[in-house]
């Protein structure tokens, strides 16, 4: 994806619109770290998730699922399965 698109996907999807400004500092220290790579096409750059990215991605999604989890236990909120507790 180019910055524009992933600022139109999360303007779509959470009605946020972050500015290019916010942008592009965010994909340049991923790149440094090696969480991303970009690759020019003439004037534009797209980025893509590296290997590193991809591990950092699922661990932190993994994370996420886990507090979600724990707080619908504290919360005793009913899923597909029924209420956890």
């Amino acid at each position: 994806m180019t910055a524009y698109e992933v600022i139109a996907l999360v303007h779509n999807k959470f009605g946020v619109l972050l500015s290019p400004g916010t942008i592009y500092p965010r994909f340049a220290y991923l790149e440094k770290v090696g969480l991303i790579r970009a690759i020019s096409l003439g004037r534009k750059k797209t980025y893509t998730l590296t290997d590193k990215g991809k591990d950092a991605l699922q661990f932190w999604l993994s994370e996420f699922d886990e507090m979600l989890f724990n707080l619908r236990s504290f919360l005793r909120v009913p899923t597909e399965k029924g209420v956890v507790y």
